[in-house]
């Protein structure tokens, strides 16, 4: 099912972008070809880029969060107990 989901959106984008090279070849001669594919070659490696670091940075994220919340609680049951000082009542 989800094979399906991929390919389809996959196959989307190729046919988009092979309308978008059809009518610059028919506009340009196919002068502009090469600079679509470029943009396209681009456009791809930063996605592919985006797609691995955008994890690594949430993990770290996530793993600075616990190491600051883990503090803050050591700190807290670290703590002494405030001593309460007992009023002496004189006669």
């Amino acid at each position: 099912m989800v094979a399906a989901k991929v390919s389809g959106s996959a196959g989307l984008t190729k046919g988009l972008m092979n309308i978008l090279r059809l009518t610059s070849t028919g506009v340009s001669g196919g002068l502009t070809n090469p600079v679509l594919s470029i943009i396209e070659l681009t456009i791809a490696i930063a996605l592919s880029v985006l797609a691995i670091a955008t994890p690594l940075v949430a993990g770290i994220i996530v793993i600075g969060v616990l190491i600051f919340a883990i503090q803050k609680v050591w700190k807290f049951f670290k703590r002494k107990p405030s001593s309460q000082q007992s009023e002496s009542i004189s006669t």
